[in-house]
């Protein structure tokens, strides 16, 4: 795994970290809670972007969908692919602009093996 490709793994999983919706919300929170949606969807985006730029078997799209090497997508932690797929709904949903849960699908670049499914459901609102 290239060195770019762990140092984009690590930063996203740093911005992922403080994802969680709180419990209850007022209208101040909500509006803060928009705001870091739109920060963790530039944020994801920039990071996506230098994962793609670093490792050539990565690519993804606003749908969910991710294509990967797959010695890569196994030789990354159970934390970091968690964190990966959290950081591709965070783009498919900034895409459509309404953070409901979606769907996203990780393949193997090279036979299109299913590595991966899962559906994201927590979003800042």
């Amino acid at each position: 795994m290239k060195t770019g490709s762990i140092a984009a793994l690590i930063a996203l999983g740093s911005m992922l970290a403080g994802c969680q919706p709180s419990v209850e919300e007022s209208v101040a929170d909500e509006q803060q809670n928009e705001t870091r949606l739109m920060q963790g969807c530039s944020e994801a985006g920039r990071l996506l972007g230098q994962m793609s730029a670093a490792e050539t078997s990565f690519r993804y799209d606003s749908e969910g969908n991710v294509r990967i090497s797959r010695s890569l997508w196994y030789s990354i932690p159970a934390s970091m692919q968690d964190g990966l797929i959290k950081a591709i709904a965070y783009h498919a949903v900034c895409e459509e602009g309404d953070p409901a849960e979606q769907v996203v699908t990780v393949r193997a670049s090279e036979n299109s093996e299913i590595l991966a499914q899962q559906t994201v459901t927590e979003f800042d609102r």
